[in-house]
């Protein structure tokens, strides 16, 4: 080893003037690349958030288009329901307007035929014969499309001439 110090401090001298030359001359070349190691490293922590906001951002949509489709499920049932009540109004005011007493509408499955709901009704009210022709053919004249496909007439009270009348139509709504 060295026996001095002057060559001891010479040495740390020399090492650390080394030190610095090196740190000198390294610096600038490699600055850069260490600062565009950073930059890279950065962009591609802010793509990995931006991908994420795209992914969720696809999934809203997706939900959205969910939410959509069942919200106009949700108002086509609604009209549906509408309109199969406003026509059972129809056949109960029609019934009151010809002195019959309705007993019961029944609706059964709604079914669909090309552009049109058809909605099958079992309808049983009483009363007088000609009220119930009376009935049956304002019945089939309505602006509505209201088929009576079957009728069965049952006299119940003779004495009293009043009828049991049974009707298996049919009333066609727009989808």
């Amino acid at each position: 080893m060295l026996k001095s110090n002057k060559w001891l401090n010479m040495f740390r001298m020399i090492s650390g003037l080394f030190l610095l030359l090196l740190f000198f001359e390294l610096y600038p070349r490699y600055s850069e690349l260490v600062s565009d190691t950073w930059k890279l490293f950065i962009w591609q922590q802010a793509n990995k958030e931006d991908e994420q906001i795209r992914l969720n951002i696809q999934n809203i949509n997706l939900q959205n288009t969910k939410l959509k489709a069942d919200i106009s499920s949700i108002i086509s049932d609604y009209n549906e329901q509408r309109s199969i009540s406003s026509i059972i109004g129809y056949i109960d005011s029609i019934a009151t307007n010809n002195k019959l007493k309705l007993t019961s509408i029944k609706p059964e499955v709604i079914t669909e035929e090309r552009n049109l709901l058809r909605l099958p009704l079992l309808v049983v009210m009483e009363g007088v014969y000609d009220n119930l022709y009376k009935f049956t053919h304002e019945i089939e004249n309505s602006p509505q499309v209201i088929i009576i496909k079957e009728m069965d007439v049952k006299s119940v009270y003779p004495s009293r001439q009043k009828v049991v009348m049974e009707l298996n139509i049919e009333v066609y709504l727009n989808l």
